[in-house]
């Protein structure tokens, strides 16, 4: 191997390093929103709360911007997880 694929290994396993991290950080939110659902279905509200998940996505849309991320990237990030975190609390019993 030269010089060059090291350091492509070496930005390959950082990826690695971050997927995983990922990875965790996804579990450990559905997680919490079972905990949520929990907490939601024992005091009969309502599952989804159109404001808090707007108020949500805008503040990350904010911190997106100031990391250099685009707007359309982070809306549909946060699209597919407000979508499986519904689901995660809607089947928690």
């Amino acid at each position: 191997m030269d010089k060059r694929d090291d350091q492509l290994e070496a930005f390959r396993e950082q990826i690695d390093g971050l997927d995983k991290e990922l990875l965790r950080v996804l579990a450990e939110r559905m997680d919490i929103a079972r905990e949520i659902g929990s907490y939601k279905k024992a005091r009969d509200l309502e599952l989804t709360d159109l404001k808090r998940m707007e108020a949500v996505l805008a503040a990350q849309l904010a911190r997106a911007a100031s990391a250099g991320l685009p707007e359309d990237f982070v809306r549909e990030l946060y699209e597919i997880i407000y979508k499986h975190t519904i689901a995660v609390e809607a089947e928690t019993p």
